[in-house]
């Protein structure tokens, strides 16, 4: 279907020689670089602007502060600093990391209206990731008439540390509260760089992904989107927990911290150097504490602002959520990212013991009855009642697809449409090209963050009229235009991606073939999880 032409599209991702810009917005002024999109057009870039203040000593661990303001002019064309995080065997960023980038085809005058916003939250299992151009390169996005954002947030026990006593201000998703803060920043400040602060889109993919659904439901950031998207990640994973709120306690003894009291535990931890504190977590998570650094719903407390008072459904079932335009899918084999790890018989060690990924909210009791029921639906369902091995790995992968994807955005779909008139649309992505990269063991599938690649340049080139190119264009379209309008189907198109409506759950099924609407996907495996949730889901 897709016809391929003979050229290449070259993307030019260095600065215009001897051009900058600058911009004054109530902080102080900024000078940033002149910068070409992958057409050849113009965009202005200004990287590395504080929205917080630096989140160290007695901030460690806190909500984040307002940025204070600067003298004179900022240099805004140096790229921003990671925040602190574990990568294999060592560390790098730095604690001093809350930054963000802005990058806009025009500056403001008379003659130009504000634009649309899109504000990006990275993706890292909340342990990894960073808002670097070298990642998330802007020149595909802004072809399009949009102002694009991408914020740094602290992730791992920098931003999800908690303490049971609230009168200590460490309740935990200092992180997200990051974002908020951002968020902020954009709405005061957007419109000095072209962008509509009444008109701002929030996505993100993966640990960003949740993120942007996490906003969608928490009141401390009302007000301050009007949209949102999420890619491969919703509130309803798994990961979410009450279970960590005493990480603090964990790190601590680690650390041979030897109180119990926790104003003298935060002060000591707070004293600590950020690279012990660093390599606590990495040890912990090798010896089987995996995921001590997650958003946890809150201790609240009056004196204090909660981000997340109660678990994501109980929000979503009371409707205390806003009510805007959502967009959010998945691709086929997401669930490829259980096996960044392979043992010698080539399966995953995380999958080898499939009663761990029985989901906590079904509260089954250990080696019960119901437990060795649901075991065998699994096994029946994707291993033909056999073990994963590497013969049948394709099971593997599809269950991990849908325990941590498929059904947790089938369910946020059900679940809001009982409670919102907004549209919800909802797409499957199972196109494979050459921006996909390499996926572990050559499987035939879209492995998670593949997807990612065709909205943002990442260093690789493709030809005008290829089948990524038309992918890449095809998604920047419905992307940049459900970010203006709240409607991602761009005029002009041969199709129309509906909302979803009850009892009829339509998607955008993206694909080497063409862009095509779809209805019940998944149908079988989403029904032997809706039936386990029907069957032994207890709200408290």
């Amino acid at each position: 279907m897709w016809a391929k032409l003979s050229f290449l599209i070259l993307i030019c991702d260095s600065a215009i020689p001897s051009s900058t810009q600058e911009v004054e917005i109530p902080q102080g002024k900024l000078r940033g670089d002149t910068r070409t999109n992958r057409d050849g057009g113009v965009f202005y870039s200004f990287k590395n602007i504080p929205y917080a203040k630096p989140p160290v000593g007695k901030l460690r661990f806190k909500a984040p502060e307002k940025a204070e303001s600067w003298y004179g002019v900022r240099d805004a064309t140096e790229e921003l600093p990671q925040c602190l995080q574990i990568l294999s065997s060592t560390s790098q960023g730095q604690e001093d990391c809350l930054y963000l980038n802005v990058y806009t085809s025009e500056l403001p005058n008379d003659d130009v209206r504000s634009k649309a916003v899109m504000v990006y939250i990275y993706g890292g299992a909340f342990m990894a990731g960073d808002a670097r151009e070298e990642t998330y390169g802007p020149q595909f996005l802004l072809t399009k008439d949009v102002v694009v954002v991408i914020l740094n947030y602290r992730i791992g026990i920098f931003g999800f540390l908690s303490l049971d006593d609230p009168n200590l201000g460490v309740t935990g998703n200092a992180g997200l509260k990051d974002q908020v803060l951002a968020l902020k920043w954009v709405k005061e400040n957007i419109e000095y760089f072209g962008g509509d602060p009444t008109n701002i889109l929030l996505f993100g993919h993966s640990a960003g992904a949740m993120s942007v659904h996490l906003q969608l439901l928490s009141p401390m950031s009302e007000g301050l989107f009007h949209k949102a998207l999420s890619q491969s990640g919703v509130s309803l994973s798994p990961l979410i927990s009450k279970d960590l709120r005493n990480n603090a306690a964990i790190i601590a003894k680690y650390l041979n911290i030897q109180t119990a009291r926790w104003p003298e535990m935060l002060n000591t931890l707070q004293e600590v150097s950020a690279e012990n504190l660093v390599n606590a977590e990495r040890a912990l998570n090798n010896i089987g504490y995996p995921h001590l650094s997650l958003p946890i719903v809150e201790i609240t407390s009056s004196n204090i602002s909660t981000f997340l008072e109660s678990e994501p459904v109980k929000i979503i079932r009371s409707g205390n959520f806003k009510k805007i335009p959502y967009l959010h899918g998945f691709t086929d084999a997401d669930g490829l990212v259980i096996f960044s790890e392979v043992n010698d018989d080539g399966v995953s060690p995380l999958i080898s013991n499939i009663t761990q990924y029985i989901p906590l909210d079904l509260k089954i009791t250990p080696q019960s009855e119901a437990e060795q029921n649901i075991v065998q639906k699994f096994k029946n369902f994707y291993y033909k009642g056999e073990e994963s091995s590497r013969e049948n790995i394709t099971g593997d992968i599809q269950f991990f697809t849908d325990y941590a994807f498929a059904y947790p955005h089938y369910r946020v779909t059900v679940e809001q449409l009982k409670k919102t008139s907004n549209p919800i649309y909802l797409y499957y992505f199972s196109a494979i090209t050459e921006l996909n990269g390499v996926n572990p063991l050559n499987y035939q599938g879209v492995g998670h963050g593949a997807d990612v690649n065709y909205l943002w340049y990442t260093g690789k080139t493709s030809q005008l009229g290829s089948i990524e190119d038309l992918v890449s264009r095809n998604m920047v379209n419905m992307w940049t235009n459900f970010a203006i309008y709240g409607n991602p189907t761009p005029k002009g198109f041969n199709y129309t991606w509906e909302p979803v409506q009850e009892n009829h759950i339509k998607y955008l099924h993206i694909s080497n073939e063409g862009f095509f609407l779809e209805e019940n996907i998944l149908q079988d495996n989403l029904q032997l999880w809706s039936d386990l949730y029907k069957k032994y889901y207890k709200s408290e």
